[in-house]
């Protein structure tokens, strides 16, 4: 049967997928180092994370009503939406460079991006999340989540490293 790890692991390379959008130029459309951070971040970050996430705010607001449901809901896009983000962008950049070359180059491109992220996230997640906490089972609460992510993790990828034309990289 399909596990949210292995939504996770899709999700998490969707951009190599399409990542040829990106540069056109590149001689193979397919970059095993890239394949291997998606996949760490997929299925570490993503997929172990929402889990005991989901976890915590099902064990600690019980209930399908209207308020609990609305009570996780503003929860996870409070205090987790933005850590996600933040975490995410910040080790996605730290793992492309290969090493550690400072915190300003990873300040620099949350000041630029991280609040726009987390107002897209907003507008895609709390109504997902409010069906997510109200409609599906707790056990496949994450799964539900990493299907729609799918998409969502293909645009924060982008957001995250596709700006390099901008700043004036290749």
């Amino acid at each position: 049967p399909l596990s949210k790890e292995d939504v996770s692991l899709v999700g998490g390379n969707m951009d190599e997928v399409f990542g040829k959008r990106e540069n056109p130029n590149k001689a193979h459309w397919f970059e095993i180092n890239r394949t291997i951070r998606f996949s760490f971040l997929g299925t570490v970050l993503i997929g172990g994370g929402l889990h005991y996430w989901y976890g915590a705010l099902n064990k600690y607001i019980s209930g399908n009503g209207y308020v609990p449901v609305l009570k996780r809901t503003i929860l996870d896009q409070a205090i987790m939406a933005p850590c996600f983000i933040t975490t995410f962008m910040s080790l996605l950049l730290l793992l492309e460079k290969g090493h550690f070359t400072g915190v300003e180059p990873i300040q620099a491109k949350l000041n630029k991006d991280l609040w726009d992220t987390v107002k897209t996230n907003w507008f895609v997640w709390i109504p997902v999340q409010f069906v997510n906490f109200g409609v599906v089972p707790p056990q496949y609460q994450v799964l539900f989540s990493n299907m729609v992510g799918l998409g969502w993790n293909t645009f924060l990828s982008f957001k995250a490293t596709g700006d390099k034309k901008q700043d004036g990289k290749s």
